[in-house]
């Protein structure tokens, strides 16, 4: 132990040396000592001891805090999850249980926004995908048991499919329903499964698992997303200023330039149309964009930009033409459902019956 009042005096010899240390070249070996003083040797070497013994320190600290708070994420998703995700009711009583407290989908909802960061977001999906899926034991031994029936009559045979397709329905399957069913909910899924298919286009996941949930979830949005429960809207100058501020952005074929140009794309002898949900309000789900010409055009730039005067009158006698130039999916997570043909085909009958006086 070096006595208080020495090391005052090494402190001192240590300031004063601190910059000849920082210009002077290492010694050879053969060298004598450059610092020939045994004190200030003893209190470099003590110097070095406890910087080292610092930054041991504080990585260990580090690493700890980051130990512990993975652990304590562990801990509240697997309590979570236990309690949200609600053991398959039997197939007797499938019809007579009630649904869980939609507080259980709120809590649900919020623990996965506030996972900090995509890694988080895929562990949770991963464990949730993985423990809380198929009953394989059960559907092994429906199986078998519908192996035997095929020998006896059709009613049989039938009354076990059916049990064996409801066995085949992930536990997690029920929970993802309820939360459809919540205040933004089908927003919320919406967005989840487009971090899934980010996770799953970046080799950040590649268990089978996982993509059994993607499967699920393409299978529950295409069953809320169908043709006949969508809302085909005519965007115009007149229509609020965040649908038409979506629209701008959503737009992947053209890119707006200015207010302007959204201006004229709603304008005269131009139409845009989008599908919508109830369950997602203010929320274009995919645009069309429609130029209404008098012949059809050979250049894209052409129709693109070149326009009619803002204040023009259209005349249906000068459309000959309805040419489909743009059209843009708006929500990743609705990848592979079928909206695009639909919205096609919707926008056709609808120009045949507001333009029905014209040459078209």
């Amino acid at each position: 132990m070096i006595p208080t009042h020495r090391l005052a005096r090494l402190a001192r010899l240590l300031c004063g040396r601190a910059t000849t240390w920082r210009t002077r070249a290492a010694p050879r070996a053969a060298d004598p000592d450059p610092d020939p003083d045994p004190d200030l040797r003893s209190a470099r070497g003590y110097a070095s001891d406890i910087n080292n013994n610092n930054i041991n320190n504080i990585n260990n600290i580090n690493n700890n805090i980051h130990n512990n708070s993975n652990n304590n994420n562990k801990r509240a998703m697997d309590e979570l999850l236990r309690r949200v995700v609600a053991p398959v009711p039997s197939y007797e009583t499938r019809e007579k249980s009630p649904p869980p407290p939609e507080s259980d989908c709120l809590d649900f909802m919020d623990f996965y926004r506030r996972l900090d960061g995509p890694q988080r977001k895929l562990s949770f999906l991963e464990k949730l995908s993985r423990d809380f899926g198929v009953d394989h034991g059960g559907a092994a031994e429906l199986g078998a048991k519908l192996r035997d029936a095929a020998r006896r009559d059709a009613a049989t045979v039938l009354l076990v499919e059916d049990r064996l397709r409801y066995c085949l329905v992930p536990r997690y399957r029920h929970l993802l329903g309820h939360v459809g069913r919540a205040a933004g909910g089908v927003k919320f899924l919406v967005d989840l499964r487009a971090d899934l298919l980010d996770a799953l286009a970046s080799g950040g996941s590649e268990g089978p698992h996982v993509r059994d949930l993607n499967g699920t979830l393409k299978s529950l949005l295409s069953e809320w997303f169908s043709v006949g429960l969508l809302q085909l809207q005519r965007i115009t100058w007149q229509s609020p200023c965040e649908i038409l501020q979506k629209i701008s952005q959503y737009e992947a074929v053209h890119p707006v330039r200015n207010w302007t140009d959204i201006k004229r794309r709603v304008g005269p002898y131009r139409r845009c149309y989008a599908f919508t949900h109830a369950a997602m309000p203010g929320e274009p789900l995919v645009v069309l964009h429609v130029a209404l010409t008098e012949d059809i055009s050979n250049n894209i730039q052409s129709i693109v930009r070149e326009f009619a005067s803002l204040d023009a009158e259209e005349d249906v006698n000068k459309i000959k033409a309805a040419i489909f130039y743009s059209i843009s999916s708006t929500q990743a997570g609705l990848q592979g459902v079928e909206l695009g043909n639909y919205l096609i085909k919707r926008v056709v009958r609808e120009l045949q019956i507001s333009l029905a006086s014209s040459p078209l």
